[in-house]
């Protein structure tokens, strides 16, 4: 699964401009996650197409950072997400992001980005 982030000035406006970019476009945000701190906004988004989004952002004069992430299924109970990140700690896998996706019955579905995307899928095998 691809990932992209907007990193820029804060501006009132901004979500629902990228929003409505993006749906001219036919573009679906599938999920999103937007952070504003001391004048900077960072707005990162998962949609139906990454390519078509990314191309349209630049067409728009954004400058969208793309990354692969992974979809980790983790049983919705105290603790399971613990055991993901001890996993990843004791094979020397660095987490770079982790968002909740959507929660589903009695798990949730996170997308994480680490610093070894491939050891990372060999030790999480269990949880993909």
């Amino acid at each position: 699964m691809e990932q992209l982030t907007l990193v820029m000035k804060d501006r009132v406006g901004l979500l629902a401009d990228v929003s409505e970019l993006l749906a001219k476009k036919k573009i679906n945000i599938e999920s999103l996650h937007a952070d504003s701190s001391r004048g900077t906004a960072i707005i990162t988004l998962w949609t139906n197409s990454a390519a078509k989004a990314r191309r349209t952002l630049a067409d728009a004069g954004f400058k969208p950072v793309d990354s692969r992430v992974m979809v980790v299924r983790v049983r919705d109970k105290p603790g399971e997400l613990a055991k993901v990140a001890r996993v990843l700690s004791e094979n020397g896998v660095n987490m770079k992001n982790l968002y909740l996706l959507t929660q589903k019955q009695n798990e949730k579905l996170f997308a994480l980005e680490t610093s070894d995307n491939g050891a990372a899928r060999k030790a999480l095998k269990d949880y993909l």
